[in-house]
């Protein structure tokens, strides 16, 4: 039908409709030989209707693909069929027919969605090259080009999207050629004067590679080639408008930041080699762009320092050079090569961040410190002319960057002084307040929190080197912003941290008031949240006032945690949690706390005064008075004694009203205020008995130095030994003080064993501390057994070991049935004392063995060898004795020393057998150690226990068994109970 001759073909084609071409392209078959067809008329030339020809066949084409489903090898012909068509009518074009602009773009384009809709990525590919060359050609400044290249950019990559989403695959490399195919219309519109910086592109190209480099599993040599030879081919040709020169500069700026951004991620699959090639490629035909060349000379460092960082090399000529080149460009450049000479800049920080395994040197670290610095000010100059978040980002990061790099560089060396390192905190002060300034206005609450952490990690360091002036310093400056206004979104922990280490350091460098200054500070930062996390806080003010006592710096000794918070603290309730846990702290201390305690408790019953509604709290306070009383003279500081106190707290409890709720403490609260009247009362006497004592034997060695004067001593030794032997025989031979004839005195003793009776009935009793309570029962079971009064002792003694076995203190109660059981055996009933022991050692299998031997194990041997004596078993009370023995000679602290006392008071009652019930072998084994006889062993007890502790209670209770250990000594060989 048709015919080679130009005239017979034009009439046939012109007299085709598009509809009549539709129908050719009806199957694969039809579509081949039109194809081949007008593959000849395009090759021979068209006539005056080839235009409408070709228009009417890329038309068609568009309606078969959007008619119904085609198979593979259909699409693939209709798209060939329109390259040819394009090709056509291009040559057309060329012989001077001309178009409407974008005509046949508009055309293209609805094929390009219909192709890529259907999932034919290699025609769509095609299709997308064709329409890249032919916007080329158009002018950017129309409406039209913008609409149509981001129109191409969406339908190319979203296609690619979708088809991932759909679960159909494409091959690695088939989809990174088509991702930065489609990228490059975005690269296409950068040439415009009117595109923004910065540029999405390089963001986009970091996408498409990570995904690349995932989808190869990781990168081979070969991936690595192709990728680079797709960006050559795709990114790196000739640019478009040379003559606009802002749109040259963009568009270069542009293919610079794409170069960064994969040589950031060939650098972390360790391909360096193959990015210097990638960057030094990128040099050519920018050289009359000083930024951006600049740029690339930066990036190119970076590449070299994040490998000779990762090995461990020196790199603080790189990190001049870099700073150099940063400082010798001028200031005031384009948008575009500012951003990318950002970007490179951006680069140098990873690499610093990617290649820092090991730390540096302090010369290299100061290098660092110079780029940085150059580095920020470029990045302030920028936020200067427009804001950007993005900017602030970087900013930020690069401070942060710089912390991480000294805490690395200050863990791995040794530097501890010096000019360097005083330089490097001069950076790190410099720069502390800036980062957090700028933090708090970019709103990134995890960036907020990695920052301060990084801060106080180099704090904490700069501690560990003791250079305490230099870390309050830096530390200081954290917590000042923290009180200006703390982000609620930082942890409380991380809070407490940070005003921790300002406090350490305030401390260890003896600047004691300052440190209590931040404590004050500390609790009021944390408001309301201040309950729940006192501990730290008020632990290091009681840590603090204590290195004041022991300096001697009064003033800041007697300054109180209510002077410091002044009106900072207005609820009541929460000032005197606050007071309650700082007075059970100074409890807690080795040293003498007293008039800390003293000074607490005043300001506890200030605020809980006569007519306060906190009757319960003012007469727990009363109480604790009394016990610091008791001890030492405030008779300069009150009228009160410590009885007086006492039968105050006594009258609050009486006349407070039973609750359902405060039953439990109201009589818990009775029963330790009776035990303290009871403690005070003794004390008191004692007190009185000792003083009549004095006074009598002054009147006594008056009136013997003036019958007959003392012959003067031959030297000072003498005289010191006289002196000590006489204020013993004041203190021990002369007390005429005896706890029996005190006994009517024991009603409020009787009466806390019967309110504690019926208050420990099994579950753990609603009480204010209840392991106060339990150590409290065994104080009282205590006094019982000085008394002598064993059943009382006895029953205080269950009671405290079954309360310490609810709360779960295995080791207490241990120790309490122990007791039980020496007094069970001092009454003669070792085989009750047995199965007391048995309890013990049954709650001493439920700790741990890794904690080692222990004080209460011991006791519990002792015992056993004790109820073995008892009982005849020689050979074993032996054995357990001798374990005891050696144990406690391997330790020195007043629980061992009154442990090894006891044991060898037991060991004198085993050497005080005769030779039939402890025959030589065994009477050898105790021998062994120095103890060749009973009074041998006695005096090597007694002697132990002439080392007393602090705790005042624990002194008159030592004496009392001084008291009762010499009677004892001197009427028989009987066991002691102490």
């Amino acid at each position: 039908m048709f015919e080679h001759g130009g005239g017979k073909l034009t009439v046939i084609m012109k007299c085709l409709k598009t509809e009549e071409y539709v129908q050719q392209l009806s199957c694969v078959k039809d579509t081949v030989v039109l194809h081949d067809e007008l593959k000849k008329h395009v090759d021979d030339g068209f006539g005056p209707y080839g235009r409408t020809m070709c228009d009417r066949i890329i038309r068609a084409c568009n309606q078969r693909l959007g008619s119904g489903t085609l198979v593979p090898a259909h699409q693939e012909w209709i798209v060939q069929l329109v390259e040819l068509a394009v090709q056509g009518f291009e040559s057309l074009e060329e012989s001077g027919m001309q178009s409407n602009p974008f005509y046949l773009e508009k055309i293209v384009f609805h094929i390009l969605q219909k192709v890529t809709s259907l999932g034919a990525h290699g025609p769509a590919c095609r299709l997308g090259q064709l329409m890249y060359r032919r916007l080329q050609r158009l002018s950017a400044e129309m409406d039209d080009f913008h609409v149509l290249v981001r129109n191409c950019f969406a339908v190319l990559w979203n296609s690619l999207l979708s088809n991932r989403a759909s679960g159909s695959t494409l091959l690695p490399r088939d989809r990174l050629h088509c991702q930065l195919q489609a990228l490059t219309f975005r690269l296409l519109e950068q040439g415009s004067s009117s595109s923004s910086v910065p540029s999405k592109v390089p963001l986009f190209v970091e996408e498409a590679v990570v995904e690349y480099e995932r989808s190869c599993g990781s990168f081979t040599q070969d991936d690595v080639s192709f990728l680079s030879s797709e960006l050559r081919k795709l990114f790196f040709g000739p640019l478009i408008n040379l003559q606009d020169s802002a749109s040259t500069c963009l568009s270069l700026a542009v293919r610079c930041e794409v170069v960064f951004k994969v040589c950031k991620l060939l650098c972390k699959s360790r391909f360096s080699v193959e990015a210097v090639e990638l960057l030094r490629g990128a040099l050519e035909g920018i050289d009359a762009h000083v930024g951006l060349r600049s740029a690339l000379c930066l990036a190119d460092r970076a590449v070299q320092l994040q490998s000779v960082l990762s090995s461990g090399g020196e790199c603080s000529k790189a990190f001049t050079e870099c700073a150099h080149s940063l400082r010798g460009l001028p200031r005031a450049m384009s948008a575009a090569e500012s951003h990318a000479l950002l970007e490179a800049c951006q680069l140098v920080v990873w690499a610093l961040e990617a290649g820092q395994c090991k730390g540096m040197d302090v010369t290299t670290l100061l290098a660092c410190f110079s780029f940085l610095e150059e580095y920020q000010e470029r990045l302030l100059t920028q936020q200067k002319d427009s804001f950007s978040q993005q900017v602030q980002y970087s900013l930020c990061f690069s401070f942060y960057q710089g912390f991480i790099s000294t805490y690395d560089s200050l863990h791995a060396s040794q530097v501890s002084a010096g000019d360097a390192l005083d330089r490097v905190l001069l950076y790190c002060q410099a720069t502390a307040g800036r980062m957090l300034a700028e933090l708090r206005t970019l709103n990134n609450d995890n960036f907020l929190l990695k920052a301060v952490c990084a801060v106080n990690n180099v704090v904490y360091e700069l501690f560990n080197r003791k250079l305490y002036e230099g870390a309050s310093g830096l530390a200081v400056i954290v917590c000042q912003e923290l009180c200006k206004d703390c982000p609620p979104s930082l942890p409380v922990d991380r809070v407490n941290r940070c005003f921790m280490l300002t406090v350490q350091c305030s401390r260890r460098g003896g600047q004691l008031e300052r440190a209590l200054d931040w404590i004050v500070r500390w609790i009021r930062v944390l408001g309301t949240q201040i309950l729940y996390h006192f501990t730290e806080p008020v632990s290091l003010w009681v840590k603090t006032k204590c290195d004041a006592a022991r300096a001697g710096e009064d003033d800041t000794r007697l300054r109180t945690l209510r002077d410091g918070l002044g009106e900072a603290v207005v609820d009541e309730d929460v000032l005197m949690c606050l007071l309650e846990e700082e007075l059970r702290l100074y409890k807690e201390q080795t040293g003498d706390t007293a008039q800390e305690r003293y000074n607490t408790l005043c300001d506890l019953l200030d605020i809980c005064h006569e007519e306060t509604p906190h009757t319960l709290r003012r007469a727990t306070y009363l109480c604790e008075m009394a016990q610091v009383v008791c001890y030492q003279d405030f008779s300069q500081q009150t009228d009160c004694s410590a009885v007086d106190f006492t039968h105050e707290a006594l009258r609050l409890l009486e006349v407070e009203p039973e609750t359902a709720e405060n039953a439990d403490r109201l009589k818990d609260e009775k029963a330790h205020a009776s035990l303290w009247l009871y403690i005070c009362t003794l004390e008191t006497n004692l007190q009185e008995a000792v003083d009549t004592e004095k006074r009598l034997r002054a009147v006594q060695e008056e009136n013997k130095m003036e019958v007959n004067m003392d012959p003067v001593p031959t030297n000072d030794l003498e005289y010191e030994d006289k002196q000590k032997s006489q204020e013993s025989q004041l203190v021990y031979d002369g007390l005429r003080f005896n706890l029996l004839a005190q006994s009517k005195l024991s009603e409020p003793l009787d009466r806390c064993l019967s309110l504690w009776r019926s208050l420990l009935k099994g579950s753990v009793p609603a009480v204010r501390d209840p392991k106060l309570t339990a150590s409290s029962v065994t104080l009282m079971a205590a006094l019982y057994t000085l008394m002598g009064k064993h059943l009382q002792a006895l029953e205080g003694y269950q009671l405290a070991a079954a309360l310490f076995h609810n709360l779960g203190d295995a080791q207490n109660s241990a120790n309490a049935f122990c007791n039980s059981a020496r007094i069970l055996l001092y009454l003669g009933s070792p085989q009750l004392a047995q199965v007391e022991l048995e309890k013990a050692e049954q709650s001493l299998s439920s700790l741990p063995n890794s904690e080692g031997t222990s004080v209460i194990s011991m006791l519990a041997m002792l015992q056993k060898a004790q109820i073995h004596y008892a009982l005849g078993q020689v050979e074993r009370g032996v054995c357990c004795l001798m374990e005891v023995i050696k144990e406690s000679a391997q330790h020195h602290s007043k629980s061992w020393y009154l442990l090894r006392a006891r044991a060898l008071q037991t060991a004198s009652e085993y050497l005080s057998l005769d030779m039939e019930t402890l025959d030589s072998q065994l009477r050898q084994s105790i021998i062994q150690h120095g103890l060749k006889t009973p009074d041998t062993a006695q005096y090597e007890g007694l002697k132990l226990l002439c080392r007393p502790g602090n705790d005042a209670t624990g002194q008159w209770l030592l004496r009392s068994s001084w008291t009762k250990h010499r009677y004892t000594l001197c009427r028989s060989r009987r066991q002691c109970c102490i």
